[in-house]
């Protein structure tokens, strides 16, 4: 079973990896370099984490072969996937604090009948910002200059033509 959900995971990502180059999908890409682009690829590369971790808790001997396939396909050295993890599981625990936050002052709004407070609404979406900017920060810090160098390329290549905006407002 757990082979076969490997290659279950390996499909799905060569198909994401391969699919915008394929196919035309509505919406747009995000900016290059843009939080909600790094924000994607904190929460893309922390879930792959766990994955991994996951993986490797079952199967000790797959590390090698798991952490050489994510290092070749971010673009980094395979030495440099421990700090990528470690910033990208910061990124992510503070956003889900603020996603809690921002859920209680709408929860409690929402029993006295009252709309959220735009002002603290704009709080949350420059705290969200702000964590991710800290993030990326940490990274051009602490990885090597060739490491950073494919990371950027891989997000800003990569992983936002993987991803589509999409205004669901639009009629």
């Amino acid at each position: 079973m757990l082979k076969n959900t490997t290659r279950a995971v390996a499909v799905f990502l060569l198909c994401c990896t391969f699919m915008p180059a394929q196919t035309q999908r509505p919406g747009t890409f995000l900016a290059p370099d843009s939080p909600e682009l790094y924000k994607s690829f904190f929460y893309t590369h922390n879930d792959l984490s766990n994955f991994a971790a996951q993986k490797i808790a079952a199967e000790p001997a797959s590390k090698s072969r798991l952490d050489d396939g994510t290092a070749k396909i971010l673009q980094v050295n395979q030495d440099d996937l421990p700090k990528i993890t470690v910033v990208s599981r910061q990124v992510v625990a503070d956003l889900k604090a603020i996603d809690d936050e921002e859920r209680a002052h709408l929860n409690k709004r929402a029993k006295l009948d009252l709309g959220p407070d735009l002002t603290l609404m704009k709080g949350f979406t420059s705290r969200r910002q702000a964590v991710v900017s800290a993030g990326v920060d940490k990274l051009t810090k602490t990885l090597p200059p060739a490491s950073w160098a494919g990371l950027h390329a891989f997000v800003n290549e990569r992983h936002r033509q993987s991803i589509r905006v999409v205004d669901v407002r639009k009629k």
